[in-house]
């Protein structure tokens, strides 16, 4: 009985054998369980989402073949992401490094507007555009050290003291804009213009290598302080009654480089 029961028991076995080995590898072949088929599914999910990632970005940094956006959906949609993770970015500096972001964005807008004003200057003397390089890094220092730090501290001032009008006498926010306006247009105008005549002619002495000249720059100011003044009112005061009511504190000094982008295109022509 047992002599007929093992031979066919031993050729099952055989066969069974012969199937799971390959001689062309000379090892068994094993069959991957559940739990293996679904590992091996997800590794080549996650390749083939690196492969996307990877193209996309390969896209995004490649020359944009259509700069002008039209009729391109998804070239638009990445310059607005690009432009709000800068924005996002540069908030983030705003919060960790207030003083010197608003020293840098200053500078920056202070040349810009300088650059503009000589552009302007030279259009209406009729004549080709040559920098005046002199000026203009007198002018981008003196924003930078002077009018930067000096709107970062006063602004500072003025949000203490609409916060103390709130607490100490529970004005509303009306009041505030308007008190914070007030002083705005009256102490801080008369501090800061004068002190930036001065700034200047140190700065651009100092760039020129000679000695400053303040006599100059108190005839400046005799001169061109009134009509500076006039004109200053026409622009400042509805731009901080909006400055003051609805931009968040920490972008404030941002909205008003903005504005003085052009304002500085006049002022420089005046200062210079």
């Amino acid at each position: 009985m047992i002599r007929h029961v093992f031979p066919p028991l031993i050729l099952l076995f055989l066969s069974k054998a012969s199937l799971a080995f390959s001689p062309s590898r000379k090892r068994f072949l094993v069959l991957p369980s559940r739990h293996e088929r679904t590992k091996n599914d997800m590794h080549g999910l996650i390749k083939t989402n690196n492969h996307r990632c990877d193209t996309q970005l390969k896209s995004s940094s490649s020359p944009d073949p259509n700069p002008l956006g039209v009729g391109g959906g998804e070239q638009n949609e990445i310059r607005v992401n690009w432009a709000v993770r800068k924005y996002n970015a540069y908030i983030r500096m705003l919060d960790k490094k207030p003083l010197i972001t608003q020293i840098m964005t200053v500078g920056l807008i202070t040349a810009t507007g300088d650059i503009l004003s000589q552009c302007l200057e030279a259009r209406v003397a009729g004549t080709s555009l040559i920098l005046n390089w002199a000026r203009l890094s007198a002018f981008a220092i003196s924003g930078a050290f002077f009018v930067g730090p000096y709107v970062h501290t006063w602004y500072g001032v003025l949000w203490k003291l609409g916060r103390w009008q709130e607490q100490k006498y529970g004005l509303s926010r009306s009041w505030q804009v308007m008190t914070q306006t007030i002083v705005d247009q009256t102490v801080g105008v008369a501090v800061f213009f004068p002190v930036y005549f001065y700034v200047f002619e140190a700065v651009e002495a100092a760039l020129g290598l000679r000695v400053p000249n303040f006599s100059y720059a108190t005839e400046k100011i005799r001169t061109e302080l009134l009509s500076l003044l006039v004109t200053q009112y026409k622009v400042w005061p509805l731009t901080n009654i909006i400055n003051f009511a609805f931009v968040p504190k920490n972008l404030r000094v941002l909205v008003s480089s903005i504005v003085s982008v052009f304002w500085n295109a006049y002022l420089c022509t005046r200062i210079a």
